[in-house]
């Protein structure tokens, strides 16, 4: 399957898990009618930009929505997010995309005596 089609899939799986129609997700975005649909389908692609709002929309990795990990975040886990406020998830989201940027921890050194 290709990355447009790994996405369209995401997408489309995100957004009826939540619930949402298109035209809500267009209008959430801003697009205009039809978007969402287009980009589901794989006629449309998007920038990293609106990549990103979906993520958080959909609240959802970006790097799940590529395709690019298997992470699913359990319904629990949503729910608990579900109710925060915007700025303490967008906090949350930040510091997971530090996180996996950051790479391994260092291994502590031994203090010898």
């Amino acid at each position: 399957m290709t990355t447009t089609k790994v996405l369209g899939s995401r997408l489309r799986e995100a957004r009826e898990y939540h619930g949402f129609s298109r035209d809500d997700v267009d209008t959430a975005i801003g697009w205009p009618a039809g978007t969402i649909a287009s980009v589901e389908d794989g006629s449309c692609t998007i920038d990293g930009g609106k990549l990103r709002k979906l993520s958080r929309l959909y609240r959802r990795p970006v790097e799940w929505l590529c395709g690019e990990t298997t992470f699913t975040p359990s319904p629990s886990l949503l729910r608990s997010v579900e109710n925060m406020t915007p700025g303490d998830r967008e906090a949350i989201l930040d510091f997971a995309e530090f996180l996996q940027g950051a790479g391994p921890a260092p291994k502590p050194k031994r203090r010898t005596a």
